[in-house]
């Protein structure tokens, strides 16, 4: 993606939404955010915001007018995500899959940062 298109994009959309925020990329992200002030954050975690209840993240999304969703959520307990497959699944993928339908018709932009 060409940067100057990237700034534009950053400029008009300025409600972004960052989801796993007390995990430590989501704290780092909420440290630098202040250097922004052009943006306004929504920084959530659990239990405040789900972002496996598909109702709850659409309504927040179009509610707070969020353009930008920085995922930084993720089930990353690696010893038991066999164990706990369906969390793992549900937090790493269905999540990411219900949040890019939610920002698609609302022409919002999803940043999705996985290990």
């Amino acid at each position: 993606m060409n940067h100057v298109f990237l700034i534009i994009i950053l400029i008009i959309m300025n409600n972004i939404l960052v989801t796993g925020a007390n995990g430590q990329l989501g704290s780092e992200i909420k440290k630098i955010s202040k250097n922004y002030n052009k943006y306004i954050f929504f920084f959530k975690d659990l239990p405040e915001l789900d972002i496996c209840d598909f109702s709850r993240m659409k309504n927040f999304i179009l509610l707070n007018d969020i353009k930008i969703v920085i995922n930084c959520a993720a089930y990353t307990q690696v010893d038991k995500s066999e164990k706990e497959f369906f969390e793992a699944e549900n937090v790493n993928s269905k999540a990411v899959f219900n949040m890019v339908n939610i920002l698609e018709p609302i022409n919002g932009k999803l940043i999705h940062i996985s290990t």
